[in-house]
């Protein structure tokens, strides 16, 4: 864990950042890695959610970035290969 920044927690699950913006899931017990993908449109003082713990499947399991200053919406599950985006508009 070195380097590496805490984001998130479910279920003994830790949603990590490294500072090349690389984002992973670490379980606390079984020391089990998921890798996911480079975040580069998030910052640290983002909002980060985990939905589910992708311990028995990952078909649930989301991880979701939230830009507050463009209100833009990132998500993506383990297996992956990009970053889906949304863009919240208010009047």
């Amino acid at each position: 864990m070195h380097k590496k920044f805490v984001c998130a927690t479910r279920n003994q699950w830790l949603v990590l950042k490294d500072e090349s913006l690389f984002v992973s899931l670490l379980n606390l017990i079984t020391k089990k890695v998921v890798p996911l993908l480079m975040m580069e449109h998030c910052h640290i003082s983002d909002i980060y959610l985990l939905s589910s713990a992708p311990t028995n499947s990952t078909d649930d399991c989301y991880v979701f970035f939230i830009h507050r200053a463009t209100f833009e919406f990132f998500y993506c599950k383990p297996g992956d290969r990009e970053f889906k985006k949304q863009l919240f508009e208010f009047e």
